[in-house]
Parts: structure tokens; sequence; C-alpha cells
């Protein structure tokens, strides 16, 4: 529809200007009609989604994949990237806009989000986690954390979600196809953003919370229970983007934050979810919260 318009046409200049990345779906045209506007893609039959391919191949080849992703990203839009920073501001209008202005819109339009915005601590499958608005004070009140988030390059310039249903591959060779960019609205544009969508996808089991349309509600007592899917695979290549990929490619502090992006991205999806998927809401935000939990972890660990 017209009034959708700008995103996709942010989708279509992205990639018509990065045609010459390798492994990016090349996009034929756009149609900007009187009742809707549209754009044309390349189909290639031979490619599957990259979620098949993982489960269906070796661990290596489906490291192999992400490695390609990866590399393609970097070289095309990460690798002329500022020098590492420290941009409060940024970290600021991030939160504002894409934690509390989501959570806001949620809670405005589900019920089931208002109230359990009303306890300091949730039960998530059993185990106590600091709430949102808790656990955001105490990541605010540690002074290396709150730094870490705000401290990368910027590029000025990202993929926007190369999660993994946006990656197509061969299985004839194992090539990928990056396909679907976001490029638009994201504050954070740098190496660090589109790597946090990698670990919201294997960390946070993105595309089985999706998979999984059972309805979840919210427990007298504050709980939310649903079921983690996550695959073995899924953990193997969770372990290799934190490890390796992440550490070849980011700064300590940039893979430190990862997981604050990745639980980020999931409290952002809920100004959508709560329309599309009435029935997932209280899932995805208790994963955004555990999620967010786990990122401070790290640091009251040490």
């Amino acid at each position: 529809p017209k009034e959708y318009k700008d995103r996709l046409k942010a989708q279509y200049e992205w990639l018509k200007n990065n045609q010459k990345m390798h492994n990016l779906v090349k996009v034929k045209g756009q149609n900007d009609m009187r009742d809707f506007y549209s754009i044309d893609l390349e189909y290639d039959p031979k490619y599957i989604p990259y979620f098949e391919y993982l489960h269906s191949s070796s661990r290596r080849q489906s490291e192999d994949v992400l490695a390609t992703v990866w590399k393609n990203l970097y070289e095309k839009l990460h690798k002329d990237a500022r020098t590492l920073e420290y941009q409060p501001k940024h970290r600021d209008k991030f939160i504002d806009k894409h934690i509390w202005g989501c959570v806001k819109l949620a809670a405005d339009a589900h019920g089931g989000i208002r109230e359990v915005l009303k306890h300091e601590t949730i039960l998530i499958n059993g185990d106590e986690y600091d709430n949102l608005p808790v656990i955001m004070k105490k990541i605010q009140a540690n002074k290396q954390a709150w730094r870490d988030i705000a401290t990368y390059r910027e590029s000025g310039i990202v993929h926007g979600d190369p999660s993994i249903d946006n990656i197509l591959v061969s299985p004839e060779d194992g090539k990928p196809l990056i396909i679907d960019p976001a490029p638009d609205g994201n504050i954070l544009n740098g190496p660090v953003f589109d790597m946090g969508k990698l670990l919201q996808s294997f960390y946070c089991g993105y595309e089985f919370l999706f998979r999984d349309e059972d309805p979840i509600e919210l427990g007298i007592d504050g709980s939310i229970n649903y079921r983690d899917q996550r695959s073995e695979r899924y953990l193997e290549l969770c372990a290799y983007v934190r490890d390796e990929l992440a550490v070849q490619y980011l700064s300590d502090e940039e893979c430190r934050s990862l997981l604050f992006h990745a639980g980020t991205l999931l409290i952002r999806r809920l100004k959508h979810q709560v329309h599309s998927y009435p029935q997932n809401s209280l899932k995805i935000y208790a994963v955004g919260v555990k999620t967010l939990n786990d990122f401070l972890a790290q640091y009251d660990s040490k």
C-alpha cells in the first residue's frame, strides 16, 4: 500500500546502491502505481532458506555460509567504518526509541504487556529475572555496561536485518544469497548492529519463536512460560558467532554489547507483534527481557 511506500523505497534504493556486493539479491526495478508501490527482485529457484539448510547440512557448512555473508556485508558496508567512538547521545536516542517507545506502543495495544510491566521481577520458564524497567536501571548503573553500549564504530549504513530468514542458500554449492535489507531508522549504524541480528536469531531463537504460534498468557504470579525450541545446531552456531565471528570483526566493547542488541531487537519487535501475532507477544517480551538480564550478567560475573 502507498502509505508504506517509504520503507520499501528505502529497501529498493539500498539494493540498487549495493548491487556490486557479492551474494546480494538482484533488484530489477520498481513500480510506483496509483494504488500501490512494489519492487521486482530476481528469483532463482535453486535457493532455499538458510534455516532449512543449516538443519540439513554439517556444522562446518553452516558456519561457512555465515562467514561468507558477514565477509560480504563487512567489506561492502563496514570496512571503512570510523574508529571506535563513544557516542552516548546515539545510545540514549536508540534506547528511547527502540525500547521505551516500542514498549509504550505495545502496552497501549496489548493488555498482557500493560500488566506484566507492573511487576518488578518476572518468572520466565521458572527462573526469576528483573523486569524491563528494573534491568534497564541496573544496566545504566553499571558504568562499563552503559559505556559499552555507546562505544562502537559507525559506518553510516547497515543491512539492518541479516537474520537467518533473510539468508538463502544454494544446496548445490553452499552459496548464500542475502535478501530483505531494512536500512532505515536504526540509529546505531555500524557493524555491531548487523552482528546483533545474528544473535537475535541464534541466542534468542527468533525463528523458532515465530514458528511456534501457541498462545502465551501471563500467570497470576507474573510468570511467562514458553517452549524454548532452539535446536542443537542453533546453539552451536551461536557459539561460533560469539567466539569466532564477532571477535574477528568487532571490538571488545562491541562484542560485549551484542546481547544488549539482541534483546533490544526483540523488544523493538513488540510494536508490530501486538498487531500481527498478539498471542505471541508475551513470549517475545519475555525472551527480550531475559536476554537483557543475560547481557548485564556478563559484567556481574567478573
